[in-house]
């Protein structure tokens, strides 16, 4: 049976193009971001990384990517670049630990240099 991706931050650049090519795939998927996909829209749930019981209400994938990160140099409150990256990353980790069957690839391209690695549950 298919699983289905759940991809964080799909509206973005980078989760754009990752759904762009899933679709093509015909492999099932939906978004969760602050915003919605231009791309994509019926696929698309609001949720917000910061808020974990968005994330509990919003994510039912069985694979859960997430691209979901603040990376633009001008950013005003830099403490945003923790709540988001650091503090959001946390919260899918614990939601998707919760949902003790998801798999979990969580993508860091702009904090560790572009290092991707795959955590399994």
């Amino acid at each position: 049976m298919a699983k289905k991706i759940t991809v964080i931050g799909g509206s973005g650049f980078v989760g754009t193009n990752l759904c762009r090519q899933l679709s093509l795939k015909q492999q099932d998927f939906e978004i969760i971001d602050l915003k919605m996909s231009d791309q994509f829209p019926e696929k698309c749930k609001i949720a917000d990384v910061r808020d974990v019981e968005s994330l509990r209400a919003a994510i039912t994938g069985d694979v859960v990517v997430n691209l979901a990160a603040v990376h633009r140099d001008d950013v005003r409150d830099k403490s945003e670049y923790q709540r988001t990256n650091v503090d959001g990353a946390e919260n899918v980790a614990q939601v998707c630990s919760e949902l003790a069957y998801r798999e979990l690839i969580v993508c860091v391209w702009k904090l560790l240099g572009h290092q991707h690695s795959r955590l399994s549950h």
